[in-house]
């Protein structure tokens, strides 16, 4: 807004130069009457002043009270409006309060750009300086016209001068945004490259993730503490200057102070359950200084892993000398990334417990077999085939328990994951009063689900998304267009239909077409406007309006990974929607099996049923919910996802 008011400052403060002097007004105008001369003057610098003085509080909105602004706009405002209507003879006798608001303005800007530069404001200097040689020079120019003094008229200067420092300053305060804007984005790249080397490694295996999480934070070795049957182990090690990983088992704090890491820092973090930071300076020495002094340490931070308050893991980051220290950027990526580094070493503590039960299993089999091999020779034929067959049994069994484990394991983790995913129906509500979400779903996971995102009181982009492929393939893909969605919209700001089904459509090339396909419908609404941009994949969006039902049609393709057979790219257009008064849409997604059995499976079902639809004049849930039920077949097999929003 600053960049707005420093730009009307000077349309009107070149519209009141145009009314003075020379007059130039009249030169462009001849005709112009000379009453609204003098009114376009008053008004002209009347503005300037406000728009001046907000100009300042928008550039130092901190030091500055806002409800002096509300107080002068709204007076400014009442006067305008006063010599609009009044005529010359009366409002040109109120210059003398001009001069007191433009003293009172002047003041009080001063006494906020000194508090700025007090607080150390980038541009606080220049904007002073501006200030005062503009004032400087307008009182040389009041002072030489009462001839007081003899000089040069200089108020040309002062402006010229005023604009150049306060150009500067603008200049100035884009960059700080911008620099700012940049660290932001960088934060959230680098945060997203961790998680997707959390998601993508093994669950049980704890090297990918701490090698991960050491290079993002910069340090030069790390490990990862266990607490296994209140036992603390160090089960793994990073080390940047052969950027490796290895495994490893030690046992700690069994009453022999240790030296493979600071003992110290790490019993600390413990017991308060909170980060520890240890760092060496010549005023501060640690309590194991003998550990750092030998291995050239400059600091150390243990940060644990707490669920359910207690502490399940700990992880160990060590810099060496010359090397920055640990800061808050560090704490933040740890706290954000705790969640899916607990799940590992939930599933790490599961697996090694797993190993020894089987390893308990063993020994008793081999004991049970010594005790067959005991018994009489006559047993000792039927003792050898049984003995084969309890092994192949056994290896069987548990090659399907833990194949029916992992499935299960699989697939109640991707339903987790989708329910936290799916945004919610009544925030929607909020925005659309007079909408309803119905969603009937078959599995366990889901294959259509529904996503929005509201960008302001007037602006929402939602999207309707029909999976295809199995269940876990379908439940993946649809995580994917989840976090795609996120990243594109929320966090990289686009909200063109078509740019977003591009980019997805770019993302989902870097994979085959093995990973299945989405059928998708994505509009953005402006309620101000009162126009959808509409785009598509393979799904179509019903307008309807006085009896009227309109098929907008999408791209008749779904979105899907590379083909081997088709390597040519595909773009997504808009299409433009005026949305008028008592009208209505509906997005259909998923395969319909209606209670008709006469009527044709497909688009013919669909608007069969929004025809039903926008005959209903209240969206109350049991009245969709009778609707749907005498519509839809109790033998459905897909998930179907119906939207209707009436405007």
């Amino acid at each position: 807004k600053s960049n707005l008011y420093f730009s009307l400052t000077l349309i009107f403060s070149a519209l009141f130069s145009m009314t003075v002097g020379e007059i130039i007004l009249m030169d462009l105008f001849p005709s112009l009457n000379w009453e609204i001369l003098i009114k376009i003057n008053y008004i002209s610098n009347y503005l300037r002043s406000l728009f001046f003085s907000l100009f300042i509080y928008y550039v130092f909105p901190k030091e500055l009270n806002k409800s002096f602004f509300k107080i002068l706009t709204g007076f400014v405002t009442a006067i305008i409006i006063f010599i609009i209507v009044v005529p010359a003879i009366i409002y040109t006798k109120t210059l003398f309060i001009f001069l007191i608001i433009t003293g009172i303005i002047l003041i009080y800007v001063i006494y906020g750009q000194i508090k700025a530069i007090i607080n150390k404001r980038p541009g606080a200097v220049y904007s002073f300086l501006g200030v005062l040689f503009l004032l400087g020079t307008s009182v040389n120019d009041i002072l030489k016209e009462l001839q007081i003094i003899d000089t040069f008229s200089l108020t040309i200067f002062g402006i010229f001068i005023f604009i150049i420092l306060h150009s500067y300053l603008i200049t100035l305060q884009n960059t700080f945004s911008y620099k700012a804007i940049k660290r932001i984005i960088e934060n959230i790249r680098i945060r997203s490259t961790v998680k997707d080397v959390l998601f993508s490694a093994e669950s049980y295996d704890l090297t990918a993730p701490l090698k991960a999480i050491s290079e993002v934070i910069e340090t030069d070795r790390s490990l990862i503490f266990i607490n296994s049957e209140n036992d603390w182990i160090a089960t793994n090690e990073y080390l940047k200057k052969t950027d490796s990983t290895k495994t490893i088992q030690i046992k700690v704090f069994s009453g022999i102070e240790n030296t493979y890491f600071s003992s110290f820092n790490v019993k600390k973090a413990i017991s308060l359950k909170e980060p520890t930071y240890t760092i060496i300076r010549d005023t501060v020495k640690a309590k194991d200084l003998k550990y750092f002094e030998d291995s050239g340490i400059y600091s150390a931070l243990s940060y644990p892993l707490i669920k359910d308050d207690n502490v399940m893991g700990l992880l160990y980051f060590e810099n060496y000398k010359g090397k920055n220290d640990f800061n808050k950027f560090t704490i933040e990526i740890l706290e954000d990334i705790k969640p899916q580094i607990l799940v590992f070493t939930d599933n790490y503590t599961a697996y090694n417990n797993l190993k020894k039960l089987n390893a308990k299993l063993e020994k008793e089999v081999y004991n049970k077999t010594k005790e067959i091999e005991a018994r009489t020779d006559e047993l000792k034929i039927l003792r050898n085939k049984l003995e084969k067959q309890n092994i192949q049994t056994f290896k069987i069994s548990q090659e399907l328990q833990k194949q029916t484990e992992e499935i299960n394991d699989g697939i109640n983790y991707s339903e987790k994951i989708q329910k936290a995913l799916l945004t919610d129906e009544k925030n929607l509500k909020n925005f659309f009063p007079e909408s309803f979400i119905f969603h009937r779903t078959i599995n366990k996971l889901i294959s259509t689900f529904y996503w929005y995102h509201q960008i302001n009181t007037n602006e929402i982009i939602y999207a309707s998304v029909n999976s295809r492929g199995s269940d876990v393939s379908s439940a993946l893909i649809s995580i994917l267009t989840t976090q795609l969605l996120n990243d594109i919209i929320i966090y990289n700001h686009n909200y063109s239909p078509k740019i977003i089904l591009n980019q997805i459509q770019e993302s989902f090339e870097k994979y085959s077409e093995k990973i299945g396909a989405v059928e998708i419908v994505l509009f953005y609404y402006n309620k101000e406007k009162q126009e959808i941009l509409f785009s598509g994949a393979n799904l179509s969006l019903f307008y309807s309006y006085e009896n009227h039902l309109i098929e907008y049609k999408s791209n008749d393709k779904p979105l899907q990974g590379k083909s081997e057979n088709n390597n040519s790219k595909r773009f997504f257009s808009n299409k433009k929607i005026n949305i008028k008064t008592n009208t209505s849409i509906f997005i259909c997604a998923g395969n319909m099996e209606c209670n008709d059995k006469n009527s044709k499976p497909g688009l013919n079902q669909k608007k069969k049923l929004i025809s039903q639809l926008t005959n209903i004049t209240d969206y109350k849930d049991d009245i969709l919910k009778e609707k749907f039920q005498d519509f839809f077949s109790d033998t459905q097999k897909e998930d179907i996802l119906i939207t209707g929003i009436k405007f």
